[in-house]
C-alpha cells in the first residue's frame, strides 16, 4: 500500500495516477458507510427510552471539532457521525483532515465508542473513549527542497474526550487523539491530536 513519489513542484503532470489515493477513496466509502451497517444491526433502545444521563439520546449525531496535531504540526479539523447501538456503545465514522504550509493529513477511519454513565451529580458529563482504524495519507513537502513526499498507510486510533451539555442535545468539549501508524508514514509513526474544542448535535 505504501508510496513515495518524488516530484519537482513545477513538473506534476496532472494525469499521473495515484494509486495510494484510489485506495483512501476506497477506504472513505467504507467508513461512510458504517453508520448505514451499525443501524441495520442496531437492537438498543428508541430515544424515547433514554435519558441524557445514560448518553446518546438520539441514535445519531454529528461531532465535529478544531485543533491541532504534533508530528506532524498541522492546523486540524474533525468530522464524526457516531451512531448509537445502545445507551453506552456507538459506532460511526471519524475524519481527520490537517493542513500546514509543508504538510498535509487526511484520515477517514471507523471508530468504536463507549460513554460510561456517570451519577446524577455529574449528569451533564459525557466522558468518552473510542478506537478504531482505517487510512492516513500524508503528504510532507519539506523533507527534501523542491521535493514533495507523500505516502498511504493502515492507521491505528485511540482517542478520549470528555463533553458539557449545554442543552438536550447539544455539547461542547475536548478530546485527544492517537494515531498509530506501523508503517512509518512518511517516517511518521505516531501523530498526536489535540480536539481543542468540539461541538456535537444530536438528531
Amino acid at each position: 500500500m505504501r508510496r513515495i513519489r518524488s516530484r519537482t513542484r513545477k513538473g506534476t503532470t496532472a494525469g499521473r495516477s495515484r494509486p495510494g489515493l484510489r485506495a483512501l477513496l476506497a477506504g472513505v466509502a467504507i467508513v461512510t458507510a458504517a453508520p448505514v451497517l451499525a443501524q441495520d444491526t442496531a437492537t438498543g433502545t428508541s430515544s424515547s427510552e433514554t435519558n441524557r444521563s445514560d448518553g446518546p439520546t438520539t441514535d445519531l449525531s454529528f461531532r465535529a471539532s478544531l485543533g491541532m496535531t504534533a508530528g506532524p504540526d498541522t492546523f486540524a479539523m474533525t468530522f464524526e457521525a457516531p451512531y448509537a447501538i445502545n445507551e453506552m456503545v456507538s459506532i460511526g465514522p471519524l475524519f481527520q483532515l490537517g493542513f500546514s504550509d509543508d504538510h498535509v493529513l487526511f484520515a477517514p477511519t471507523v471508530q468504536a465508542y463507549v460513554t460510561p454513565t456517570l451519577t446524577e451529580q455529574f449528569a451533564d458529563w459525557h466522558p468518552y473513549a473510542h478506537i478504531g482504524m482505517g487510512l492516513v495519507y500524508l503528504e510532507d513537502n519539506d523533507r527534501r527542497p523542491g521535493r514533495d513526499e507523500e505516502d498511504t498507510d493502515f492507521l491505528l486510533v485511540i482517542g478520549t474526550g470528555v463533553e458539557y451539555a449545554l442543552s438536550d442535545t447539544f455539547y461542547m468539549g475536548t478530546g485527544f487523539l492517537f494515531d498509530v501508524i506501523p508503517g512509518g508514514a512518511v517516517g511518521n509513526r505516531f501523530v498526536f491530536g489535540w480536539q481543542i474544542l468540539t461541538f456535537r448535535q444530536e438528531f
